[in-house]
């Protein structure tokens, strides 16, 4: 899995768990905002590149994704797996309510 996108003040990549074994579908990577401000995502990427350099599976993260302060933003592989690896759905909360997404 790869990140890339517009340099935001001070996203950390809190973890990745990625190279599931027999299937790729439980991979997920979660961001951490540890400031005081939200952080905007818009024109953000998301992707897991199998072929260095060619670009594959490269998905936009939703116009006005918002990172809250000290807040977390987990994007899953798959939502199904996700959740019957882990017993919770991938979600985010912002001003709209909850939302959740995932990359192809």
């Amino acid at each position: 899995m790869n990140v890339s996108g517009a340099t935001a003040d001070h996203v950390v990549i809190n973890e990745v768990y990625y190279d599931v074994e027999g299937s790729d579908d439980g991979e997920f990577v979660e961001l951490y905002n540890p400031t005081n401000d939200d952080i905007n995502l818009s024109g953000w990427y998301f992707g897991d590149e199998e072929t260095p350099g060619g670009g594959e599976s490269w998905n936009p993260v939703p116009d006005c994704t918002v990172i809250k302060p000290h807040g977390y933003l987990l994007i899953a592989k798959d939502i199904a797996t996700f959740v019957e690896q882990w017993g919770f759905v991938p979600t985010y909360r912002d001003a709209d309510g909850i939302k959740q997404f995932q990359f192809r």
